[in-house]
């Protein structure tokens, strides 16, 4: 919905578009922004029993589709060894993998 101003002075609401990427009701949202960013990127995640995290911009809203978040658990970065002779400990980022000994 978007106000807009009619001829006799009144402002009336006018509908312009409609997105549905949950399939069950939202239960949650939360709006936050990214201060690391230049110019701040406002966003609104939403939620629902449909064990969906859907991320909306909300600058772009009408232009930009939204994001499906992976909820799926990522590898883990740190990982320790199994062996009780070797105590070695590996991390991992995306351009490194680092020993420890």
């Amino acid at each position: 919905f978007k106000r807009i101003s009619g001829g006799d002075g009144r402002t009336e609401w006018a509908y312009l578009s409609s997105k549905q990427e949950h399939a069950l009701d939202v239960r949650a949202l939360c709006c936050c922004s990214n201060p690391q960013e230049d110019a701040y990127d406002h966003r609104i995640f939403s939620a629902g029993n449909d064990s969906m995290i859907v991320s909306h911009s909300v600058d772009r809203f009408l232009k930009e589709h939204p994001r499906r978040v992976d909820v799926v658990p990522q590898r883990p970065c740190i990982s320790v060894s199994g062996s009780e002779d070797l105590d070695i400990m590996a991390t991992a980022t995306a351009n490194s993998l680092d020993i420890w000994k």
